[in-house]
């Protein structure tokens, strides 16, 4: 099966471990996110522009364009994967700080862009302009070079996205105080990021977990309503973008949060004749 849907066996575990949470929340007849912990009843969200990373997304039109929509949309904030090079991000951190106002939150995202001087130098620049954070500004297996770069800065530093061995590998970058959150992905499982969750508290660190397509994005909510360490849930693509005709309750946003659903397991509501009349084939 792995081969056949070019899984890992990491994926294969965090998808069966999503599962059985799940099953459990149904057989106790209550929601995932109340069994987890039930740290908050909705979740504070900011959306993340995607999709034109290269040159033609170079413009500052194109990233102010997505940041005010971003706020006219209802979100606490937005976040940049600009790839402009350095001298373009210091001055777009600066031109979307004025579109957008004071209470905003913006982060940039370098997808591991930067050598360390040049991160230094964004950072600033960020810093300067109220940035919420700096995420992936350099390697992520580079530990040294982000905690030379944290301690050389104010805003916090995010990293740890694409970690082969997740526990471990983080738990070495929060020890040599690397960073000031990390943000795994939801595919490992919700066992796995709850003790991620604990392992950054102990820390003093943050936790991100995004919404992306995994279960329409009914799994990272959860994760996210029972951490009491995570700051805003990136929304990423927007929950219409991926909400399946069979779901009869997508997500939505309203007034910057997203409301945590109150089903047993994940709650979603799903239309099983339209599941049914798509399923071209099952696997046993």
């Amino acid at each position: 099966m792995w081969e056949r849907f070019q899984w890992s066996p990491k994926e294969v575990r965090g998808a069966i471990d999503i599962a059985l949470w799940d099953i459990t929340g149904k057989h106790l007849g209550l929601p995932v996110w109340r069994l987890l912990g039930a740290c908050r009843d909705k979740v504070p969200a900011y959306r993340t522009q995607g999709g034109t990373l290269g040159p033609e997304g170079k413009t500052m039109k194109h990233f102010i364009d997505f940041a005010m929509q971003a706020k006219a949309d209802g979100y606490k904030g937005c976040k940049d994967h600009c790839y402009g090079g350095v001298e373009f991000t210091i001055e777009l951190a600066g031109e979307l700080r004025d579109a957008v106002g004071p209470d905003f939150h913006l982060m940039h995202d370098a997808v591991q862009y930067y050598d360390l001087k040049e991160a230094i130098r964004v950072g600033r620049a960020l810093e300067k302009h109220n940035y919420t954070w700096f995420e992936e500004p350099l390697r992520d297996h580079n530990f040294l070079g982000l905690k030379q770069l944290r301690e050389a800065l104010e805003i916090s530093v995010v990293a740890g996205e694409y970690f082969p061995h997740q526990l471990h590998s983080y738990a070495q970058m929060l020890a040599m105080g690397a960073v000031d959150g990390i943000k795994p992905p939801i595919d490992i499982g919700l066992t796995e990021i709850m003790k991620l969750a604990h392992l950054t508290d102990a820390f003093g660190a943050q936790m991100h977990v995004q919404a992306h397509g995994h279960l329409w994005g009914f799994s990272s909510l959860h994760a996210n309503g029972a951490i009491e360490n995570m700051v805003l849930m990136e929304v990423h693509p927007p929950f219409e973008a991926y909400a399946h005709a069979a779901v009869g309750n997508p997500l939505q946003l309203s007034d910057g949060f997203v409301k945590m659903p109150e089903g047993p397991g994940f709650g979603v509501d799903l239309d099983w004749d339209i599941i049914e009349n798509e399923t071209s084939e099952i696997i046993g």
